[in-house]
């Protein structure tokens, strides 16, 4: 039997209406989520103060030490039985390294990435894109881990900082408007009636 006029009718004002109530509960969702990631922005960039005061204050106490420490190593007499217990390790060793087979050495490229993968674990992470944009330029020493080097560049460096969060927030904040405006015009084409009906 096929449907009246009538029907078919009032099957397309059915479907648009549906397609009308879908669309503002998507916009209504997707204004909660802009809200959301706005908050969660302003939140992160309050986390990431905090926390760079906290490194700070920590990153000091740790130079303190360690000039304290110094200060007390630095005699000859220490100097002398550290390098005696170096020369005793390298011999006990080479003793050990005999009696094993030779392993592949890593290359200078695998040894990177996994530094670079202990410095993420390391740091909060809202701060690992940060890492990620300035990693080529943080250096380790035998005195300082490449973590507490890019500890000292954020302290020293807020400037940059800054920005390298905020791009990434905004991205985020954009990728949400975007997603809003395309399902609100969605939205006015449902309620218009100038949307497909699917039959």
């Amino acid at each position: 039997m096929r449907a009246s006029a009538a029907d078919k009718r009032k099957m397309a004002r059915e479907v648009r209406e549906l397609q009308s109530r879908l669309l503002r509960d998507r916009l209504a969702e997707l204004r909660g989520l802009i809200n959301v990631a706005r908050e969660a922005k302003q939140a992160a960039l309050k986390a990431v103060q905090t926390d760079c005061a906290a490194r700070r204050v920590a990153l000091r106490e740790q130079c303190q030490a360690r000039a304290i420490d110094a200060r007390r190593s630095g005699s000859s007499d220490v100097a002398a039985k550290r390098g005696a217990l170096k020369s005793e390790r390298l011999q006990i060793q080479q003793v050990e390294r005999a009696g094993k087979p030779a392993r592949a050495r890593s290359s200078a490229r695998e040894r990177a990435q996994e530094s670079d993968d202990y410095v993420r674990a390391n740091i909060a992470p809202e701060m690992v894109p940060v890492f990620n944009a300035v990693r080529k330029h943080i250096k380790g020493g035998p005195r300082k881990t490449r973590t507490e080097s890019f500890l000292e560049w954020v302290h020293e460096n807020p400037d940059e900082v800054w920005p390298i969060l905020g791009h990434q927030a905004e991205r985020d904040l954009s990728r949400l408007v975007a997603e809003q405006e395309q399902t609100e015009r969605a939205y006015h084409r449902a309620k218009s009636g100038r949307s497909a009906v699917p039959f």
